[in-house]
């Protein structure tokens, strides 16, 4: 009976040994293991987070870089002619002959017919008179007149102001009516150039203003590797997105606004969705904003988190089947030494 009793309470002893040995093994290579993982997974994640945000914003001001090099070359020919001394004696004239006022026209024409993306050339001289270039389908039905421009309190700061160049956007309608059904391409507004014109004693004589459309600075982000957004920001009339783009959410764009005023480059915005990139256009009130998701970076990143949680689950089954397999390998021998020297106790 004395045997009996001490077996069973050896048994129970030895399957207490086992389940600490297992709990053991199971508890340090899962800790290990998970510990591990966040570690690297937080290492990973840093790198790509340090690495795509750079790529990304040398991307976008490569985009940028571009659309710069545009509006230069769109106005190339605009500044050719503003230093035309021509042209400087045609705007110091209240009066000029028919023949002069032509051939003027003509020089307007010319510029609007050497570029696709210009809609509209329109020589202003300051004692009232001007020339614009003649209409095509996508330009407003007139140009409006200089006191008309000079009611815009932009132009009547940059008049007064050293600068000799502005870029600036105005809606069809600000000085004009026009039919906005049969100029959709004008539907954002237009995108204006506007040069001072002086004369060789430095006294402001005339503006030329050469016209775009704002939606054309859209086409030098359609190459989007990043499925970017693209949005203008006008001084005047706030964020005007690209056509068929989806507006941006309230929150949003007050975080825009927000960062905006604190003139930085970039930033992620508070949810971690997106980067939001600001490039200032030359010679202008006006931005270019560029929203990256960050949804393609983020799934990849679950991705791994994925695989390290399935990793982890594999290696704690397995260490419980190691934990097992140590336990019996420590307890049978010694269940068994335990029984013989049971038996030699009872001889």
């Amino acid at each position: 009976m004395y045997l009996c009793v001490t077996v069973k309470e050896g048994d129970v002893l030895f399957k207490k040994i086992q389940k600490k040995i297992v709990l053991t093994i199971v508890i340090t290579i899962s800790f290990c293991m998970i510990l591990a993982s966040i570690v690297t997974y937080i290492i990973i994640r840093k790198n790509i987070f340090n690495s795509f945000i750079p790529l990304a914003v040398q991307s976008a001001e490569q985009q940028k870089n571009n659309l710069d090099l545009f509006l230069d070359l769109t106005t190339e020919s605009s500044k050719l002619l503003a230093n035309d001394p021509e042209m400087i004696t045609i705007l110091q004239k209240t009066h000029i002959e028919s023949m002069e006022f032509l051939k003027t026209i003509d020089e307007l024409n010319d510029i609007q017919a050497s570029n696709l993306n210009i809609i509209g050339v329109t020589l202003y001289g300051m004692n009232g008179t001007f020339y614009p270039s003649n209409p095509s389908n996508n330009t407003a039905n007139s140009s409006p007149a200089l006191n008309q421009i000079l009611k815009d309190p932009v132009i009547k700061k940059f008049i007064h102001q050293p600068e000799k160049n502005l870029w600036y956007d105005r809606f069809q309608t600000d000085y004009w009516v026009t039919d906005l059904t049969l100029n959709l391409s004008l539907y954002n507004g237009v995108f204006t150039f506007v040069q001072k014109i002086y004369n060789p004693s430095g006294s402001l004589i005339g503006l030329l203003m050469t016209d775009i459309t704002i939606n054309s600075l859209y086409e030098h982000f359609l190459d989007n590797q990043l499925n970017a957004d693209t949005f203008f920001y006008s001084a005047r009339r706030g964020l005007l997105s690209a056509p068929y783009d989806k507006p941006l959410k309230k929150p949003v764009i007050k975080e825009i606004l927000r960062e905006l005023n604190k003139r930085i480059r970039y930033f992620l915005t508070s949810d971690g969705q997106s980067i939001i990139i600001f490039n200032q256009i030359p010679h202008s009130f006006d931005f270019v904003i560029r929203v990256i998701p960050m949804a393609n970076i983020l799934r990849e990143i679950n991705k791994l988190l994925l695989f390290l949680l399935f990793v982890n689950t594999l290696l704690i089954i397995m260490a419980i089947f190691l934990g097992f397999a140590i336990s019996r390998s420590i307890s049978l021998p010694l269940g068994e030494l335990y029984t013989k020297m049971q038996k030699f106790t009872k001889i």
